[in-house]
This record gives structure tokens, sequence and C-alpha cells, in this order.
């Protein structure tokens, strides 16, 4: 007795070398040019969220912050302008504060630093500037920074002594 095998007249359901390794190769590069787009959108978050964040400090300072007279004790939203103007009170008693109490009551947890200038140059109001004590100045208080990563600059015009000078934020990760 013999034994008959099957076998199909056409080989519809057979896959060759080539077309499973070009599906492959297709699946494979899909894959890497997702990954690569996944990664570029979060270095750019990173850069917008430090801008706003950057934008959101700059505003807070050029206000009058909150309650509109604060101290150290009774601060909520520091503001370091008074009638429209430079108030260095308050100034100083930002300056009093830690930098990690200061980080935290501006709500960042990037670094920061600002300082003042004129035609002339930097100002120096009380110090050279104010934030990140790891920052180097030099004799013209001409700031040196050594981010690594992201940095923001973000200058605002404010009034102090009848002048208007240039308030410089610097804000980085």
């Amino acid at each position: 007795m013999k034994i008959k095998r099957w076998s199909s007249p056409t080989k519809k359901g057979q896959v060759s070398t080539i077309d499973f390794i070009t599906g492959l190769l297709i699946m494979i590069t899909s894959i890497v040019i997702a990954a690569n787009l996944l990664v570029s959108l979060s270095d750019n978050t990173t850069f917008d969220e430090l801008t706003d964040e950057s934008k959101r400090i700059t505003d807070m300072l050029m206000s009058s912050g909150y309650p509109e007279y604060w101290n150290n004790t009774n601060v909520v939203k520091p503001g370091l302008l008074s009638q429209n103007r430079l108030n260095v009170t308050k100034l100083n008693q930002l300056d009093n504060r830690t930098y990690n109490q200061l980080r935290g009551i501006l709500g960042t947890r990037n670094d920061l630093y600002w300082y003042y200038t004129n035609a002339t140059g930097v100002i120096n109001l009380t110090a050279c500037g104010y934030g990140d004590p790891t920052v180097v100045t030099d004799n013209n208080c001409t700031p040196t920074i050594t981010a690594t990563g992201n940095l923001i600059r973000t200058e605002r015009f404010v009034a102090y002594q009848s002048k208007i000078v240039s308030m410089v934020i610097l804000t980085w990760d």
C-alpha cells in the first residue's frame, strides 16, 4: 500500500527569502525613524519648557509681587517693582534667601541668574548679580555661566532712579 502525499499544484502560501528580508528591513527602518522623531521631540519640549519657565520667572520678577509690599515673612509671589520702578529693598530681601529657597519661591527646578545693565555695562546695585552662587563674575561684574544644557537669555527693561536699565535673566537646565 502506497501512501500518497498531498502536494499543492501552486505555491501561493510560500514566502521567498528576499521578500522576508525586504519586509524586515522596512520594519527596522520604520522603527529607527520613529525613535529618532521621539527623541528630537523630547529635546524641543525641554527647550520650550525652559523658555516658558524663563518668561514666567521674568514676568513674576517684573511685577510688584503678592502681597504688593511683601517681605521675607509674608511673600507669596515675589516681585521686584514698586510703582513700576525697581525696588532695591525687595531685591535685597530676595537676595537674602538661600539659592534653594529662591528657586523654591520662584517655582523653578532649573538654575537661574539675573543682573542689571545700562549702556556702559553691568550695574552693581547691591551685588553683581542674583541667583546661582556658582556663577563667576569678573571685575566689571560680567558673569560667566558654565551651563552644559539649554541656556535661555531673557531681557526686560525697568525704571531705576529715573533711568531705564535692562534686567537680564539667564535660566538653564
